[in-house]
């Protein structure tokens, strides 16, 4: 029998009351963890119910199904296992440990002898942001403008890397500009310039620097961004699941698509969705299938076209997935999903 390993430890997004109520017996597993490993919030977290969601489908695929502490994941913990799937990734160990703990989770899912999903080398390549976006940009998609500032070039020549952005701002004619460091997550290290100054960049690379980011993204401000919905499509093993729209800065409720009962658009959702499935069919020749992908679109590309155009904003390959941003069972099906791979 196959030991599957399953990488949590996040404290980002939480289910809903309704799931907790109609999956209490699931949910009964996490009463048996070790209480080192336990979250610390009140209400549970995402991947701990996907953990418990697993450990219901284990009989099913003959296989045990183990919890792996990704803030404390070591070699040899994983060794035990056959077969890795990680919900807890890269950017969560960096949130929680420096690059201390980012080097000592790529470490270990490099060094263990387990299959580790998603891969090493696909998950750096989205974590480096820089890197996909390029990718992105060669295959001809829609995406932001973007400067990549590199912090230690900063450090050596403030100077001249303030002049590289002030030129970047003035070639494209943008007024204001958005700052985030590559690492960063849910807004954290966001920065809106509606006036750009040497003095507020210095400020703010000074700080990210301290944080020990290595790399800064500054892209145009978009206020249609902000104004309209982002579009999150979900896809299981590169099939199109679900569709949903958030406001960025939280004004609104999430929006379902209309085919669902919902208010969002179904011809914006389905140029998204044509759109996402190009850019599936790209990574996986690239790196294989990938039980999950979360493709973001964002609004607006700057053009006189009269309907909104929607850009390639963020692509992930181990996304945050709440249960109520669908009607499907979304826990469930991913943790089959990953299963029938092993």
């Amino acid at each position: 029998m196959k030991t599957v390993g399953i990488v949590i430890g996040t404290e980002t997004g939480w289910i809903s009351e309704k799931y907790y109520q109609k999956n209490k017996k699931k949910l009964d597993y996490l009463d048996t963890l070790d209480p080192s490993i336990l979250y610390k919030s009140d209400a549970v977290p995402y991947d701990y119910a996907i953990l418990c969601e697993f450990k219901a489908l284990e009989k099913n695929f003959k296989v045990n199904v183990v919890p792996l502490h990704g803030p404390t994941l070591n070699l040899e913990s994983a060794n035990e296992c056959d077969f890795i799937f990680c919900i807890y990734e890269g950017v969560f160990s960096f949130m929680d440990g420096g690059y201390k703990g980012y080097n000592n989770y790529m470490n270990v899912l490099t060094k263990t002898k387990a299959t580790v999903h998603p891969s090493v080398k696909v998950q750096k390549f989205i974590i480096n942001k820089h890197e996909y976006m390029g990718w992105l940009e060669k295959l001809g998609f829609d995406i932001i403008p973007t400067k990549f500032i590199n912090i230690n070039s900063y450090n050596n020549n403030k100077k001249k890397t303030l002049d590289t952005i002030h030129n970047f701002a003035e070639r494209g004619s943008y007024k204001e500009l958005i700052m985030k460091p590559e690492l960063g997550a849910f807004a954290g290290g966001f920065k809106h310039y509606k006036r750009i100054t040497d003095k507020s960049m210095i400020s703010y690379f000074d700080r990210v620097s301290k944080k020990g980011y290595k790399k800064v993204l500054v892209q145009p401000y978009i206020p249609e961004f902000l104004k309209y919905y982002e579009i999150k499509t979900f896809w299981l093993h590169g099939t199109y699941l679900y569709a949903y729209g958030i406001n960025v800065i939280g004004e609104k409720d999430d929006v379902y698509p209309e085919a669902v009962g919902g208010t969002l658009p179904d011809e914006y959702v389905n140029s998204c969705r044509k759109t996402g499935a190009k850019i599936i069919k790209e990574l996986f020749k690239k790196y294989g299938t990938l039980a999950e992908t979360r493709i973001d679109f964002g609004c607006c590309i700057d053009n006189d076209n009269l309907c909104r155009d929607y850009f390639v904003n963020e692509i992930e390959i181990l996304p945050t997935i709440i249960d109520d941003e669908t009607k499907k069972d979304n826990f469930r099906l991913l943790a089959k999903t990953v299963l029938e791979r092993v």
